[in-house]
This record gives C-alpha cells, sequence and structure tokens, in this order.
C-alpha cells in the first residue's frame, strides 16, 4: 500500500470538519458520501485509509478522497494540495477573513474579489488567432468569445500581469500601499481567496502553465468564480511520458506554491444563459458537463440557459444549486451528459446520481438523448447547424 504524508483522517479534517459520523467505532466513519449525497453511506477506514460508498460504490484512498471533496481531477495537483494544506497553519487559524476591504464594504464577497481580479488579468491577455479558430469551430461567435473573457494563456510576465491585476481590484491608487495590502492578504491566507496566485520574495505572480486558453466559470449573475485551462493538443512526436501526464483541462490553480492557494471551497459551477438583472431563474434549465460545452450548447441553441459541473463526479455543489433554481422559479431540468454514460460505467453512475439529485429536489427531469455519433451536446448541435437546421430541437 502506498503511503503518504497524511492521513484519510487528515483529509477528512480539512474537507468535511462539519461532517456527521454515524459510526460509533474510533477506527472509521461513516459520512454522506460527496459523489451520490447518500446520508452516512461513505464509509472511511482510518487504519487502512481506505473509503467506499455503500450506496454508490465509488472507493479510493487518500488522494481520490481528497479529489471527491475538492474537484481537483487531477491526482498530482491534488497531493501538492495536500502538502500545502499539512504545513498550513491549524483549521481554525486558517479561516481568515478575505480583507480589510470586506469588511469595510459587507457588500463585497470572496467572489466579488475573484471576479475583480481574474476580469483584470483577462482584460490584459490576448486571444491567439490559433485559439480564437478553435473556439469559432467548436461553435461560438467571435462577439460570445468576447463577452466570455476567453483568452489565451501567458508566456512572459507573470509578476508584471498579477501586480497589475490586484492593483487595479482593491480600490488603491498607489501601487506601493496596494501592494502592501496585497502582501498582507496573502501572506495571512496564502493568496486569500485567488486560486492561481501566490507571492515570491515581495512578488505577486500568476502560475506559469503549458500553452491553451482560460475559461472563465461564471455564477448566476455573471462573476468569474473560478478559471478553467484548456491544453493544446499535444504533438504528434510527444513523448510516452508526455501522453500519460497530459490532461485536456485543469483548474486555475496556484496549489503547489507555499503561498499559493486551491479551488477548494469555490462556487464550481457554471452558468450561461442567466439574465443577472432577474431574480427569476428560467422554467427549464439545461444541466451538462464543462463549461466550455456549456457555452457552445447555449450559444447554438439561441442562449438557452445551461448549467455546467466541471467534471460529470463533481456533484457536491448540484443539490443546493437546483433548490435554489427551485426556489426562483426553475420546473424542470433537461440532463445532456456525454452520449458514452452508454459505454462507460463511470459515466453512467455519474447519470444517475445527478438524476437521484435531481428527483431528491423535487424538480422535473428529462434525459436528452441524440445519435451515439456524436459525444456531447455541443457536437450535435453544431452538426444540426451546419446542416441548415433551424427548428428549436432543444425542447
Amino acid at each position: 500500500m502506498d503511503t503518504f504524508p497524511f492521513s484519510i483522517r487528515f483529509v477528512l479534517q480539512q474537507d468535511a470538519p462539519c461532517a456527521k459520523n454515524y459510526s460509533r467505532r474510533n477506527n472509521c466513519a461513516d459520512i454522506d458520501c460527496p459523489v451520490c449525497s447518500h446520508k452516512g453511506k461513505l464509509h472511511v477506514d482510518y487504519e487502512k485509509n481506505v473509503f467506499r460508498c455503500n450506496a454508490c460504490g465509488e472507493a479510493g484512498g487518500v488522494i481520490k478522497l481528497h479529489q471527491l471533496f475538492s474537484g481537483i481531477s487531477d491526482s498530482k495537483q491534488a497531493y501538492a494540495d495536500l502538502a500545502r494544506l499539512r504545513n498550513e497553519l491549524p483549521q481554525s487559524e486558517r479561516s481568515i477573513k478575505c480583507s480589510d476591504q470586506v469588511k469595510q464594504n459587507p457588500k463585497v464577497t470572496y467572489i466579488d474579489l475573484r471576479d475583480k481580479v481574474y476580469s483584470n488579468l483577462l482584460s490584459t491577455l490576448a486571444l491567439s488567432e490559433a485559439h480564437k479558430k478553435d473556439l469559432i469551430k467548436r461553435g461560438l461567435s467571435p462577439d460570445f468569445i468576447a463577452r466570455a473573457g476567453y483568452k489565451s494563456l501567458p508566456v512572459f510576465g507573470f509578476c508584471t500581469l498579477a501586480e497589475l491585476s490586484l492593483w487595479k481590484s482593491c480600490n488603491v491608487s498607489d501601487f506601493q500601499e496596494a501592494m502592501r495590502f496585497w502582501m498582507n492578504v496573502f501572506s495571512k491566507n496564502g493568496g486569500s481567496c485567488i486560486p492561481g496566485y501566490y507571492s515570491l520574495q515581495n512578488e505577486f505572480r500568476i502560475v506559469r502553465r503549458k500553452n491553451g486558453y482560460f475559461v472563465p466559470v461564471r455564477d448566476r449573475l455573471g462573476r468569474i468564480s473560478g478559471m478553467q485551462i484548456r491544453y493544446d493538443a499535444l504533438p504528434d512526436n510527444a513523448s510516452e511520458k508526455e501522453k500519460e501526464m497530459y490532461h485536456k483541462y485543469s483548474w486555475f490553480s496556484s496549489s503547489e506554491k507555499t503561498t499559493g492557494v486551491t479551488v477548494t471551497g469555490i462556487e464550481t459551477i457554471h452558468h450561461v444563459g442567466f439574465d443577472p438583472k432577474s431574480a427569476a431563474t428560467p422554467e427549464i434549465v439545461y444541466l451538462t458537463e464543462g463549461a466550455l460545452k456549456a457555452d457552445v450548447a447555449s450559444e447554438l441553441s439561441g442562449g438557452k440557459p445551461f448549467i455546467a459541473l466541471i467534471g460529470v463526479n463533481n456533484s457536491a455543489q448540484l443539490k443546493n444549486e437546483l433548490i435554489y433554481l427551485k426556489d426562483h422559479g426553475t420546473k424542470k431540468i433537461h440532463v445532456a451528459v456525454d452520449m458514452d454514460y452508454r459505454e462507460k460505467q463511470t459515466v453512467k453512475k455519474a447519470l444517475d446520481n445527478i438524476l437521484g439529485i435531481i428527483r431528491e429536489t423535487g424538480l422535473e427531469s428529462l434525459l436528452l438523448t441524440w445519435p451515439d455519433s456524436y459525444k456531447g451536446i455541443d457536437d450535435f448541435l453544431l452538426e444540426y447547424k451546419k446542416r441548415g437546421g433551424k427548428q428549436d430541437i432543444l425542447k
């Protein structure tokens, strides 16, 4: 069995400190499952450092459990995040308020600050012609691409970009005063609420990543809650190691840095097609996986409202989201996950979990299907458009 400098008990202390333990033994815990949400069904063995859900069958060890709670898809990134958490202050001391700015203005929240910083960062970046062509090829219009904020990853200027975006986001006119303000925030809790940023030798930086582009993840009000990265495809001559390490997507996170921060705790459900000025939500809302896929599907369907899980198994925030939608006017959820659920048992299990959560909230659900030759709803709608289809096929 692999050993780690942290135990599965440590994972629960960090990710689910308030979770109710339904078991009466000291060497294990039975808590609510973060995958299927069944109460008391996730059995965690402290001695063996493993877990298994007796309802949905999800199982694994230390790293995987942290991935399920945190939404971090890459196991190495999850390991780095746990290592960072292990070296931080105790949990009671890590709940630092975002800044005096929040105290002075109670209407300013963590997501407001993230939205400001990320928006200011994106405003200084460009979108390469190759990335723009890729997005248009997927079905997005140039106008939508600009409004959504898609931008290519920078290849230099990581310190300048970080400091400029922070300066513009804290309402302090003097640059040095602004940097002192943010240094105080960063020194207290590792970048506060801004994944992807960190401090080094009295300077601020954003993490350097491989070539690709940013995919902003937005809440119902259109604020950027976090950012995904869509990496460029590997070249044909890529090594086997490069292929093994390659992932199409990752979160914009600086969890591997000493003063960086993970995406744990941020709002991870993407919204597109919602009216930010209206408290009412649409009667029918569509649900899919992936922010980019949701953007394309909404654009190709004439602006229909979509919510997107970032990872089909990342449903921890779904129930609360659906309850909010129901309380504000939504009556039905049309589920549009990839058609490979017919072949992959893990995707089928995730779909069943999603449908179960929808039923628990009392909302109606409809599972949308299309020919197996098109994997996602975005692929199907794009082909329909290419063939001249003009009817509204999303009912």
